[in-house]
């Protein structure tokens, strides 16, 4: 969707989310939910970054790259 995801720091999303580069993992705390969304809405590089890698591992799960035969 060209979001980036926030995910509660436990099972499934902790075994699955790489924090930082496609996703955030936050504790159940409001403050840090709220200051992450903040952050993310200033920093539109770092936004963009991560919305990237988390439509590329997408992607990558649903049609594998197949190699090209050598």
């Amino acid at each position: 969707m060209g979001a980036v995801g926030l995910y509660a720091d436990r099972r499934p999303y902790s075994g699955f989310i790489r924090e930082g580069v496609d996703g955030l993992l936050l504790p159940n705390d409001h403050a840090a939910w709220i200051e992450a969304l903040l952050q993310l809405a200033q920093d539109s590089e770092r936004r963009q970054r991560m919305a990237s890698a988390a439509q590329r591992r997408v992607a990558e799960m649903v049609s594998p790259v197949q190699q090209s035969p050598v």
